[in-house]
Order: C-alpha cells, then structure tokens, then sequence
C-alpha cells in the first residue's frame, strides 16, 4: 500500500499542471499521483498519460466536491492535497511522511514560496517585520484572522493548512466528513481551514517547513 497518495485536482490548466507533474516526477512520485480531471479536454488526460500519472476525469462539480471524490480513490494511510501550480521541493515527501511517524499527527502542512519571491512574499514579509507575526504564523487568532504566513524555518504546532499543501490522516478526515461543500460557489475558499479545525479535534497540525513547495509567480494565478 502507498503511504502517502497525492491528489490533484485540475482543471483547463495543463500547462502549469506538467510543471507540478515534473517535479514529481523528479523525486519518484509519479506513481503515487492521482490527478482528478474537470476539462472538457483531453489535454489534462494526455499530460498525465506521457508523465506515467493516474488520471480520472472529475464526475461532481467544483474544487470540494473534487477533492472529496478523490478521497474515495484513496487506499494509503495518509493524502496530500496540492495545487496544479507548484513545484515541491526535494524534501517535501519526506518531511511529511516523517511528520506522521508522530502518532499524535493527524495533518501536516510546511513552507510555501513564490517563484516570484521579492513580490509574491512582499505582503507577508512586511507584515512580519511590522506586526513581528512569526509568533503566530498558522494560528487562527481570537479576532478571527486567519495566519497564513507559511515560510518560517522553526517547526510547530499549527491551528490550520492552506489548500495548496496539507497533508491528512485518512481516517481522521473521513471521520470527520471530508470537506465541506458548501465551500463551493463558484471557487472554493476556506474549506481547507474548516477541514483542518475538524480534523484537529483528533490530533495535532503541525508545520515541517522541510515540506515545501513552490507556487507560481504573481501574475499567473487563477
């Protein structure tokens, strides 16, 4: 059985999907991706095909809905979920395979970077200059303000997982419903927070910035 499975959900973008693909690719991950298919083409299909990559095209509709339909393609022990725009680093598979050695761990999620590094972390460097917010990076704080600022060095304990790199127990995700689709209109934002505060109630979220990624450069996001 796999230990890790790693599901990406794609849609009309098989350009930045090879990219990620490729660097899966690099480590040996190939056989342990799934992607899941919205396109009315078949270009995600041929992608996946030429990089030795399952593929299923999506049956439900949106991102939540996408990942939930994939987790009923899972047999591993634990899933990440990751973007079709990143690029994982050497370290990532480790790092979080090693996370979940912890019996405690029930998610893992690690440092995010942009390709574009002086624009893409601009906002989040002067907010840690400004506001000093690496002593709550990864926390929901009382006012309600989510922390996203994922790039610091130091290992802990985390409140949430931003969706484009979080990694889960199985079990605990199942039990706790999967993802919620109401998230669903239109894009989905914040059904990766709410996963994680479920999933949490079984465990502990943690941050190993040796599981990074790359994402893509200001300008060619959704």
């Amino acid at each position: 059985m796999i230990g890790l499975r790693i599901v990406i959900v794609s849609k009309n973008r098989p350009e930045p999907l090879r990219k990620t693909l490729d660097s899966m690719s690099r480590n040996g991950l190939e056989d342990q991706v799934l992607v899941l298919d919205g396109s009315q083409s078949a270009k995600t299909q041929d992608c996946c095909d030429e990089l030795g990559v399952e593929h299923r095209f999506q049956e439900s509709s949106g991102m939540t809905a996408a990942r939930n339909e994939a987790l009923d393609h899972v047999e591993s022990d634990h899933v990440a979920f990751v973007d079709d725009d990143v690029r994982v680093s050497n370290s990532w598979y480790e790092a979080v395979q090693e996370a979940f050695d912890n019996e405690d761990v029930v998610g893992v999620t690690g440092k995010l970077e942009n390709e574009d590094l002086e624009l893409g972390n601009l906002s989040a460097y002067v907010r840690k200059v400004t506001f000093g917010a690496k002593k709550n990076f990864g926390e929901i704080l009382p006012s309600g303000i989510v922390n996203g600022d994922f790039f610091y060095d130091e290992g802990k304990e985390v409140d949430h997982m931003p969706g484009c790199n979080m990694a889960f127990d199985v079990e605990a995700l199942r039990r706790q419903g999967g993802f919620d689709e109401e998230f669903d209109v239109g894009s989905s934002y914040g059904e990766d927070t709410a996963a994680s505060l479920r999933v949490a109630r079984e465990g502990k979220i943690v941050y190993e910035p040796e599981a990074s990624l790359k994402h893509l450069k200001v300008g060619e996001n959704r």
